[in-house]
Parts: structure tokens; sequence; C-alpha cells
């Protein structure tokens, strides 16, 4: 029985030393999937708070901001299988929308991770908001907002 003891105790440390000398895997991507969306005053270049009924994908049926929200920034997500999507803003009953183009790039940080996708090249193919401007063109974890729209 001490022997029994003694060989599981041997078991268990070596397991121990050897997993826990393994190098920790990262699986932490740097790319994120969705648009950031700022907007801002004209007059001041402040952030200013606006509200919409409805904020969509026109190429989904999911709402993304909805019953009158009332914030300065807003995160649109993008498919990682498309490379431009249409977004619907509307207010009482009045749309305006933004078409915008993106190329994806997918990449393997470790066979143990899922793959790393960064979204860049983005730009605006049109809109109907009267001034809008592209801030940043790649969408990284730690990048302010890609699109400023002054109102």
């Amino acid at each position: 029985m001490r022997l029994l003891f003694q060989s599981l105790l041997a078991i268990i440390v070596f397991s121990l030393a050897f997993y826990s000398c393994q190098p920790a895997v990262d699986c932490i991507g740097e790319g994120r999937d969705f648009i950031v969306v700022n907007f801002k005053s004209k007059s001041t270049g402040e952030d200013s708070l606006v509200v919409y009924d409805t904020i969509k994908a026109m190429s989904s049926d999911s709402i993304f901001y909805d019953f009158n929200d009332t914030l300065s920034t807003f995160n649109l997500p993008l498919n990682i299988n498309a490379t431009q999507a249409t977004y619907l803003f509307r207010k009482a009953g009045f749309d305006t929308t933004i078409v915008v183009s993106y190329q994806v790039q997918t990449s393997i940080i470790d066979d143990l991770c899922p793959p790393d996708v960064i979204f860049f090249n983005l730009d605006t193919l049109s809109t109907s908001f009267d001034s809008l401007v592209v801030t940043d063109k790649t969408l990284f974890q730690n990048s302010n907002a890609n699109f400023e729209i002054y109102k």
C-alpha cells in the first residue's frame, strides 16, 4: 500500500512539473470584428449624444441598437465572409445609411487557438450622412474610432 501511494505521488509530482514547464498558449488575437463609429459635434468636435430608433445591418435581421438608445459611440459588427456591409440608422422614420468596404486576413497563432481575423482597408463606398471621416482603416483591439460622423 505504501509503495502504491509513493508511486501515485511520484506520478502526480512529475505530471505537475512537466505541465507547469510547458509554455502557455496565448490565444488572444489582435483584431476585432466590429467598426467603432463615433458621433461628434460639428461646432466643438466633442463627442455628441445621438438617439436612433434602430441601427441594423441590411444583410441581416439583427438589430444592434433599438428603442431610442442614446450614445455617442456605436460598435457595428462585420461579417468575416463578406467584403462590404451596409448599415441603416433609422430615426423618426428617416433612414441614413453607410456602405463600407473592407478586406479580411486570417492567421493562425497556434494550433490550439482559433484563427485570428484582421479586418483592414476599411473605407466608405457611400453614405447619406453629411460629414463622415474615416479615422482608422484597420480594426485592432486597442485602436480608436474607425469613423467619426459630425452632426
